[in-house]
């Protein structure tokens, strides 16, 4: 299949995954619903690791065979404090909080980025982290994960950050 076509082809589960993960927002390091969510999703993608990370993160590993490099995507997993009033069927389940920001959009993109990656895990040249960062909100979160070793075992060479406007 062509790649565009097989990215494509991902949209639905996008879709339910987001839609998922919105219902559950958390306020930061109180992640623990959706640190679930995340790791029950990877472990059916089979990372060589999967491990929680910086309290209520995740970090989950691809290896390559003869590997040039790492490579990471990183998506953010907290909510903001605030009333949904959208009245939709995937509306937040937790009174007063809600994704307002797109983190349950930016871990929908990484969880089926990790999909495309397991489905193609014999023709990685390099090794994927995915990382799921909490307390992005209150400016924690990233500082917690680089202490605790998220950038290495393997060295990262490059991150990206998923975002959406």
């Amino acid at each position: 299949m062509q790649p565009r076509r097989e990215v494509n082809a991902q949209y639905e589960e996008l879709v339910t995954v987001r839609r998922a993960l919105h219902r559950m927002p958390e306020l930061a390091f109180l992640e623990h619903r959706t640190q679930e969510y995340i790791l029950t999703y990877l472990k059916a993608l089979s990372p060589d690791v999967l491990v929680k990370i910086a309290g209520t993160g995740v970090k989950a590993i691809f290896y390559a065979k003869n590997a040039k490099g790492t490579v990471a995507f990183r998506a953010d997993m907290d909510a903001l404090p605030m009333q949904e009033e959208t009245g939709l069927d995937c509306a937040s389940e937790h009174d007063g909080v809600m994704h307002s920001c797109g983190h349950d959009s930016h871990m929908a993109m990484a969880l089926i980025t990790a999909r495309l990656v397991a489905e193609h895990r014999e023709t990685l040249k390099e090794n994927v982290v995915f990382l799921f960062q909490p307390a992005e909100e209150i400016n924690e979160g990233a500082k917690l994960l680089i202490e605790e070793g998220a950038l290495e075992s393997p060295r990262v060479d490059r991150i990206f950050a998923y975002h959406i406007f």
